[in-house]
């Protein structure tokens, strides 16, 4: 179990101050870990098409105005890994696979700049998806906070409590067609059809494969 590795990535832009509180959970966690960085600000095209552009008020060359791009630029630590660049990526699908590139097998974790994780929720989650079938996905029921004293919280006793899907009533891990280096999975996910659908948080086992020639 131990050398396959716990890869967290996180997606950002003007992430403080919670970016900053992250870090220090991370570096409890008893299992091989890495934390992927990526920073920036994405066109709204492909699988962000349906987003508008970002105001330019919210960003200074593409990168964060809230202290987020000091602080991840000034990070200093063997498991910690940062990318941006001075130009708009091309939708949120190149952030996500920028995070991904060279990615250890193991588990992939993808967690909001302001979503938190005990490390013992974090291990815990790893033994559950280390000995699956590569592409076993979860989804995870959150809690949001969007103002003083506000919480807004998915209950299950609208969802469900299904350890693979805490957040629907059910969900299955169908096999998808193979794309070059990596195989696509699709999660189907079953519940009430009156209420908005959403992915607060998706884990999956990650299999790193070469071919040669």
């Amino acid at each position: 179990m131990g050398r396959y590795m716990l890869t967290i990535f996180t997606i950002v832009l003007n992430g403080q101050p919670y970016i900053e509180k992250k870090l220090e959970a991370y570096q409890k966690l008893q299992i091989p870990w890495r934390w992927r960085i990526v920073e920036g600000v994405s066109s709204p095209r492909n699988c962000t098409r349906w987003c508008k552009e970002v105001p330019s008020k919210w960003h200074r060359d593409y990168v964060s105005i809230d202290g987020t791009h000091e602080y991840i630029k000034n990070l200093n630590h063997k498991n910690v890994s940062v990318y941006w660049q001075n130009k708009p990526s091309d939708g949120k699908i190149e952030m996500v696979n920028k995070a991904l590139d060279g990615a250890d097998c193991g588990v992939v974790m993808e967690q909001d700049a302001d979503e938190f994780w005990t490390p013992e929720q974090m291990e815990t989650l790893y033994r559950l998806l280390i000995d699956r079938t590569p592409g076993t996905a979860a989804q995870f029921h959150c809690k949001y906070y969007i103002g003083k004293k506000v919480v807004v919280s998915r209950g299950t006793d609208l969802w469900g409590t299904g350890l693979w899907g805490v957040s629907s009533e059910g969900v299955s891990v169908k096999p998808g067609r193979n794309l070059g280096l990596a195989r696509s999975v699709q999660l189907l996910f079953t519940g009430p059809t009156n209420g908005g659908w959403g992915i607060d948080s998706i884990t999956y086992k990650y299999n790193n494969r070469k071919v040669s020639g």
